[in-house]
């Protein structure tokens, strides 16, 4: 009996096991990225500049023109990834500024904006001096050629520069998303879209990484917490708990110490997939 009760804690253990490599993901606290402190956090995300671009960071996360990718994180079909993005106001001059929260393949590396990877799709923000504008994003690059589709989410009047908006993306199935724009301070939603992914650019992988990318303060980035893992273990609890509750054949309850309860505790963290 024993021997059973091993395995079964084993399986238990290699089921959290299987999701928990984002611990090493440390900045989600909970589910929630809020780039306390001035120091980034390697571990979790890479960081690419190019062409003069810059990131800082100082209790929130400053893009001009550069991003920041996950290095391990990807969001899959049923979940969603959501941000904080105060956005730049336009200098004028014909400047239309632009800030993404993207879900992309990667496939460019670093060095390389994420509308140059393989496969790329999410929200973005348009802001010049009159108006700011809410776009879909989906976009492909094939090493020669691509481009991406903007389906209009919402038209914002005046321009929005220096509002903080909350941005969502989620991922309905391998072949849709919906796109969600709220006001950060009211929580109003401004615009929503379920939007069907053009054919022509190509399958979306199930799984993709989180990039933040433009010209945008970010904050607050949030990914699900592992509901999974509850599901996950709840067979083996009651399997486990379905043994120790037999009685003999005298309706006494075993007592075995094999069912005794394991002491200490199982921590969860959210799934995560390899670079």
């Amino acid at each position: 009996m024993s021997g059973r009760r091993n395995l079964w804690v084993t399986l238990m253990f290699c089921a959290v096991a299987a999701f928990t490599t984002a611990a090493a993901d440390g900045a989600f606290i909970n589910g929630v990225e809020t780039f306390d402190g001035t120091v980034k956090d390697t571990a979790t995300w890479n960081e690419s500049t190019y062409g003069g671009t810059n990131i800082v960071q100082n209790n929130e996360l400053t893009i001009f023109g550069g991003d920041f990718t996950t290095k391990n994180l990807k969001i899959g079909i049923g979940q969603s990834v959501s941000a904080k993005m105060r956005l730049m106001p336009s200098p004028g001059s014909g400047t239309t500024f632009v800030a993404y929260l993207l879900l992309d393949t990667d496939s460019a590396g670093l060095l390389q904006a994420p509308t140059v990877d393989s496969r790329f799709v999410g929200i973005s923000f348009w802001t010049d001096t009159a108006k700011t504008q809410v776009f879909g994003v989906d976009g492909n690059f094939n090493g020669s050629s691509g481009g991406f589709d903007t389906p209009l989410i919402a038209n914002l009047t005046p321009a929005r520069g220096n509002q903080t908006f909350i941005a969502q993306v989620e991922r309905l199935s391998l072949t849709s998303m919906r796109l969600t724009a709220r006001d950060a301070t009211t929580n109003a939603q401004l615009g929503q879209l379920t939007y069907t992914f053009n054919a022509a650019r190509g399958p979306v992988p199930a799984d993709l990484f989180i990039s933040l990318f433009g010209k945008a303060t970010y904050d607050d980035v949030t990914v699900p917490e592992p509901a999974a893992v509850s599901l996950l273990l709840a067979p083996f609890a009651l399997t486990f708990s379905a043994r120790c509750g037999r009685r003999s054949p005298d309706n006494r309850r075993f007592t075995n110490s094999s069912c005794h309860e394991p002491t200490g505790s199982i921590g969860t963290t959210r799934p995560v997939s390899r670079r």
